[in-house]
């Protein structure tokens, strides 16, 4: 791809092959993007991607007149061409996710502790965690709580119930980000 630095409004596409953008200030020569399918047609993934984009521009609209929310991406920038605006375009199009689903007996208490791995390309904001007994017998739910002196995207949750936690009984944790995207996981000990 040739790039060239340059300080005239040029964009054009040229035949069926070159398209001329700009892009940063700069002009970048490159193949012409080709369309799939019906000439003017889109497919029903291609038709549910732009309303995914369009409601992710919204949400990133949004943030940008929100003063105390385009600080807080703001200060997710990662090079000198994104903007808070960028950050959370992309934080609405990227779900969290669960990595892992780890139970530790604490041996000063003798109690369970389920420890969630939960990241996100800008901030997991909650995580919720479900207990059911091996027959699916919902026996408790709770918020997990971010650990911030150990280091590491770690959840904890302390279950309440005297029972303790036995092989066969089923954990599912739900990670959720800034914009509301959901993951869930589940494992079963």
């Amino acid at each position: 791809m040739s790039k060239k630095k340059d300080k005239t409004e040029l964009g054009s596409v040229f035949g069926d092959t070159v398209s001329i953008q700009k892009v940063n200030n700069r002009l970048t020569v490159k193949s012409r993007p080709k369309r799939t399918g019906k000439k003017g047609k889109l497919s029903e993934k291609a038709i549910a991607q732009h309303e995914r984009f369009r409601q992710a521009s919204r949400y990133a609209s949004s943030v940008h007149n929100d003063e105390e929310l385009n600080k807080l991406y703001s200060a997710g920038k990662r090079g000198k061409h994104e903007s808070a605006y960028t950050v959370a375009l992309a934080d609405f199009q990227n779900p969290p996710k669960i990595g892992s689903i780890d139970v530790n007996k604490r041996k000063s208490a003798g109690k369970d502790e389920i420890q969630i791995i939960a990241t996100d390309d800008f901030m997991v904001v909650q995580v919720s965690v479900e207990i059911f007994t091996a027959d699916d017998t919902f026996i408790e739910q709770g918020e997990a709580s971010e650990n911030s002196k150990r280091k590491v995207n770690g959840w904890f949750y302390t279950p309440t119930v005297a029972q303790p936690l036995q092989p066969g009984m089923k954990i599912v944790a739900a990670a959720y980000d800034r914009p509301g995207n959901k993951t869930e996981r589940e494992v079963v000990l």
